[in-house]
């Protein structure tokens, strides 16, 4: 008789830590994927992790690919500002630690006024794409905004009572600073 050695491999997997500003471990934290293979609901077939009392997370039997991974924060750290988004490639079989580290993060602020003109609600919404950052949508209050993001540079959208098609401005969100002010006045003529 013949033997035929079979090697059969576990999907991959997808672990590491989640921490805040100030390098303290976050409990709570959903760990959520999609692969580039996702099954017809868009999520890969991996039920979310949540991270530990330590902050750990571990999401198993991956698939070999990319892997775009997203994290939500528990209710009561919602105040930490935006979270990475980021794509992570797994070999068949193979561990990869990913950790999310909310430190860096920059308050950004400031007034949104249209040709120059108040706001007045007809843009009601914001969303600031780039970086880490697949899309941080936000709400506005009256004609200010405020937003956690990563430094880099963005580009930035809007919905509202106005239409708005495509990028309406590029923005620089600065190193080094923990807080900073930029006053954007969108080039919009209402109809």
């Amino acid at each position: 008789p013949r033997f035929i050695e079979l090697v059969i491999k576990n999907g991959g997997a997808i672990y590491g830590v989640v921490t805040g500003p100030g390098g303290e471990p976050i409990a709570g934290a959903i760990v959520m994927l999609m692969t580039q293979s996702a099954n017809a609901d868009g999520w890969g077939g991996v039920p979310p992790a949540r991270s530990d009392s330590q902050g750990q997370y571990r999401l198993e039997g991956l698939p070999a690919g990319a892997h775009y991974v997203m994290l939500q924060l528990p209710p009561d750290k919602q105040d930490l500002g935006t979270t990475p988004r980021e794509i992570v490639n797994v070999a068949l079989g193979e561990e990869k630690r990913h950790d999310f580290d909310l430190s860096g993060q920059v308050k950004l602020s400031g007034l949104l006024t249209l040709s120059g003109e108040p706001n007045g609600g007809r843009i009601t919404a914001l969303a600031f794409s780039g970086g880490v950052i697949d899309v941080e949508w936000i709400g506005l209050s009256g004609d200010r905004y405020e937003v956690m993001l990563y430094p880099g540079t963005y580009s930035l959208r809007g919905s509202g009572h106005l239409n708005l098609n495509g990028t309406l401005a590029n923005i620089v969100v600065p190193t080094g600073v923990a807080e900073h002010t930029l006053d954007i006045d969108l080039p919009i003529v209402a109809t």
